[in-house]
């Protein structure tokens, strides 16, 4: 923005063992087949959107309000997240009861660059170049982060389908609970993660916008 102002696994595997000879062999008839999720992330960049506007309306839609602030002359960046598109998969038991996987689970992350530029100044002239100049660094910024954390983000999915919780079969009145228990378990995880990566962005915007930057800016023009 620029403003003018991770001993025993033989004793482990063992007892594993004897306590499946134990169980009634029917037990494992009514069991749920392990998860077989095919994870895919898509990456989703588009072209960035330019729009312009008086100074005064751009800082009422930045700020809601335009008393002791600044005059927002730019706005630089854009979205960045992901949408899901999820499917399931039903087997039903011998004794009538539904087991549900997850058989896909497909992540778009999509960085939606936007700049804004206030109308005030006209194309050509200095202010508008030192501010198209300012807004296209965190236009920038936001691109870096979609292009750094796609396959950061691909990987972590490969890490998230490997520990998907498994549930047994439920009657049908149950089976919409357990498809929000698995889709909850995997955004939990991948949002998790991705915010977390999407913090250096932040610092990366902060840094953009030092009083030192301002400064310059403000001091290669006149006519402000």
């Amino acid at each position: 923005m620029f403003r003018s102002c991770r001993f025993s696994v033989l004793a482990v595997l063992f007892l594993t063992f004897a306590t499946i000879c134990a169980l009634p062999q029917n037990a494992y008839a009514q069991s749920c087949p392990r998860h077989k999720t095919l994870m895919i992330l898509d990456p989703e960049l588009t072209k960035t959107k330019f729009f312009r506007g008086s100074a005064k309306r751009l800082t009422e839609w930045a700020t809601g309000h335009t008393q002791n602030v600044g005059a927002i002359l730019g706005l630089g960046g854009g979205e960045i997240g992901t949408k899901f598109q999820v499917a399931f998969d039903y087997t039903t038991t011998d004794d009538g009861r539904v087991c549900v996987s997850l058989e896909k689970v497909k992540a778009i992350f999509y960085a939606h660059p936007r700049m804004y530029i206030a109308s005030d100044y006209k194309k050509g002239t200095c202010e508008y170049e030192e501010i198209l100049k300012h807004e296209k660094r965190h236009v920038k910024a936001l691109i870096d982060a979609h292009a750094d954390n796609t396959e950061r983000l691909r990987t972590h999915m490969g890490r998230i389908a490997k520990r998907i919780p498994m549930f047994g079969p439920v009657h049908d009145s149950q089976v919409p609970m357990i498809k929000k228990k698995l889709m909850d378990y995997v955004m939990q995880e991948y949002l998790e993660y991705q915010d977390h990566q999407l913090m250096a962005l932040g610092r990366a915007q902060k840094k953009i916008d030092h009083p030192n930057e301002y400064r310059g800016v403000a001091a290669r023009c006149d006519d402000w």
